[in-house]
């Protein structure tokens, strides 16, 4: 899924993968990578980033990697377009 927190408004796009959803929250693993290169989830020191955020900050929620873990044209078109509309605070 994509998502848009303004704490990384600068780090665009902002893609995660959902581990866990409760009422008002989803715990999601942070992804790295490119609207043109490769994704993997972000590790630092052998741990996996994850975090708990608000489901209203989903902008996109079926993100698909390519079987080279790539977003496809189409996405990347798709999310280039909804966070130049978004206000980020």
């Amino acid at each position: 899924m994509a998502l848009g927190l303004t704490e990384y408004s600068n780090e665009l796009p902002q893609i995660a993968r959902v581990l866990m959803v409760e009422e008002d929250l989803i715990t999601v693993e942070w992804w790295i990578g490119s609207y043109s290169g490769t994704w993997n989830p972000w590790v630092v020191k052998s741990v996996e980033q994850t975090a708990s955020v608000h489901k209203n900050c989903i902008v996109l929620r079926n993100v698909q990697l390519s079987r080279s873990n790539r977003l496809a044209k189409q996405t990347v078109d798709r999310l280039r377009k909804i966070y130049e509309n978004l206000e980020f605070m």
